[in-house]
């Protein structure tokens, strides 16, 4: 097994972080960002996203939804309440089927 913590080790290691300066970018790279930033293209699903967040057509796009659906809601239950006999009579020759499945057969064997 060696010995790892060896003098001669420990100084090698020190010596590495002697060369070690702080980062610095090449000339000119804040305004070139800058640059790159304003003269950015937008798209057109872009604009219409910045369109869509502002608050107020947002709320005016959530109330308009909101409104069909009430009218949607109202309008359905005005036509259930006009349904003629037909209909009535349907719906009860359906449950007198569905009450036929549950009655009780011979379940001995």
């Amino acid at each position: 097994m060696q010995n790892n913590s060896s003098p001669d080790k420990i100084e090698e290691v020190l010596n590495i972080l002697d060369g070690i300066k702080k980062a610095e970018p090449k000339p000119f790279f804040y305004t070139r960002v800058r640059a790159r930033l304003e003269a950015a293209h937008f798209t057109f699903w872009d604009r219409i996203s910045a369109l869509i967040s502002r608050p107020g057509i947002a709320f005016a796009g959530i109330s308009l939804v909101l409104i069909l659906n009430l009218f949607a809601i109202y309008s359905h239950t005005m036509s259930v309440s006009n349904n003629d006999q037909t209909d009535v009579a349907s719906t009860e020759e359906y449950s007198v089927v569905t009450n036929s499945f549950y009655d009780i057969e011979n379940n001995k064997p």
